[in-house]
């Protein structure tokens, strides 16, 4: 007997496969602005956190990070009076550049700033006496008064 095609066992697993495909692997590739934004706030919220804790092991230093629109780093030579630079290692630098995730802040008041520090205890700087916040496309990383950095 000669049987020519798949068997119905086989269509099946080639369908719930397709399927699995769809849902999982292929918007990765397509790019996707919500995935970007989690991708963005995670690697802000790391950067913030990198830049805390030096200003906690290093009481001397002048440690801060600067905030554009379309990108979050250290400012020039690593002293708040310059301009926001990206000569620094990836990690350090959050840039929005290539996608239309764009970077907003809010202190209590409802301003903006476009520089965050941190003293000593690892505190902000800035009137975020309850929580401030640099808001990620439609994620964002949120500050407490005492320190606490995350995704919120």
């Amino acid at each position: 007997m000669n049987n020519r095609g798949f068997t119905l066992v086989e269509l099946i697993i080639t369908i719930i496969l397709i399927g699995v495909l769809a849902v999982t692997a292929i918007p990765r590739f397509l790019g996707s602005n919500n995935e970007d934004a989690y991708t963005l706030r995670d690697r802000t919220l790391a950067m913030i956190r990198s830049i805390q804790l030096q200003a906690m092991h290093n009481l001397n230093s002048n440690n801060c990070v600067k905030i554009t629109t379309t990108l979050i780093a250290p400012p020039a030579n690593q002293n708040c009076a310059n301009t926001i630079s990206t000569a620094y290692d990836d990690y350090l630098v959050v840039d929005s550049t290539g996608t239309d995730i764009t970077f907003t802040t809010t202190d209590n008041n409802g301003g903006s700033f476009s520089s965050l520090s941190f003293n000593h205890l690892g505190q902000p700087d800035l009137n975020c006496a309850n929580t401030c916040r640099v808001q990620v496309g439609n994620q964002a990383v949120c500050i407490s008064g005492e320190g606490a950095v995350y995704g919120c």
